[in-house]
């Protein structure tokens, strides 16, 4: 006689409450985006709610694939709002994403520790109803939450190594160049007042966007002073140490990443004497918090 299997709603929502919230917190790491602990709460209920609904029979129609589609982008948009369609797919995408991995964690979770050699696990439509005490509960949650975010930082730094070349486009008055920046966490240089990162670039890099003699004013071969407002910031190198970097405020710079763009208007751009890179490829550095801040500025407006 086949066993009866009990399944408690109350724990089966709350078990894939606490989960979708592991999920979603995961997939905004992911996003690099913000999310409301109001929106985070409504979208792990609705999942919460989708799974009690997946156990009854009368519902085994939402197992259909297309219906789950649906539940996640419902998920998606309750947890980060819609703004564009191509958001919505990108934030779908890394939340089915994120529960490939946590599935996998939890899994290994399962499969190698005690947990796997007791009946404590039903599972109905890729739902699973663990039989497990609350305090439990939580720490298996919390320990595949660790695993999950240990895996997506070693993605998001192999994407960063993959990703670390960005291009600009500086504008100051009514002229533009070019520049082949290295995205550089260490660049820590940043304005005095506002407080914004700091470009440092090739002073050659200029040549399309400065006169002659302003570039002559900004090199060692002669003592003149450009046409333009130039600050000195101090900063420090392995080959010079508490030295100072002549800078200027450019009109606009346009950082181009992920096949877009960001603008940011009034940046300051320190001028290096010395060569970037040997083989010349890159002709400047850029703190990578300069286009993630801006990108996080433009989906706000």
């Amino acid at each position: 006689m086949a066993e009866i299997q009990v399944v408690y709603i109350d724990i089966l929502f709350l078990t894939n409450f606490i989960i979708n919230c592991a999920l979603i917190l995961c997939t905004a790491r992911l996003m690099s985006l913000h999310v409301p602990h109001g929106r985070a709460a409504a979208a792990s209920a609705l999942g919460g709610i989708y799974s009690v609904c997946m156990f009854f029979p009368s519902f085994s129609t939402l197992a259909w694939m297309g219906l789950k589609f649906v539940f996640a982008v419902s998920i998606v948009v309750a947890a980060f709002g819609f703004k564009n369609i191509n958001r919505l797919l990108r934030c779908t995408a890394a939340y089915l994403a994120v529960n490939f991995l946590f599935g996998g964690a939890a899994f290994a979770l399962y499969y190698f520790t005690p947990l796997g050699s007791k009946n404590t696990v039903i599972q109905s439509n890729g739902v699973f109803y663990l039989k497990l005490s609350l305090p439990i509960l939580l720490l298996f949650c919390a320990v595949s939450y660790v695993l999950l975010n240990y895996a997506l930082y070693i993605f998001k730094s192999r994407a960063r190594i993959k990703d670390s070349v960005v291009d600009i486009r500086l504008s100051f008055g009514g002229k533009s160049c070019m520049l082949r920046a290295l995205s550089d966490t260490g660049n820590m240089l940043k304005s005095p007042v506002e407080q914004k990162p700091v470009i440092i670039c090739e002073l050659s890099a200029l040549s399309d966007m400065l006169d002659a003699s302003d570039s002559a004013a900004l090199s060692d071969e002669c003592c003149g002073e450009p046409s333009f407002g130039v600050l000195f910031l101090p900063y420090t190198s392995l080959g010079a140490k508490e030295a100072l970097i002549p800078a200027f405020f450019a009109d606009e710079a346009t950082y181009y990443i992920n096949k877009g763009e960001v603008k940011d208007t009034k940046v300051l751009v320190a001028v290096s004497r010395d060569r970037i890179s040997q083989d010349g490829s890159i002709n400047a550095l850029v703190n990578p918090s300069a286009f993630e801040r801006g990108d996080r500025e433009a989906e706000k407006t």
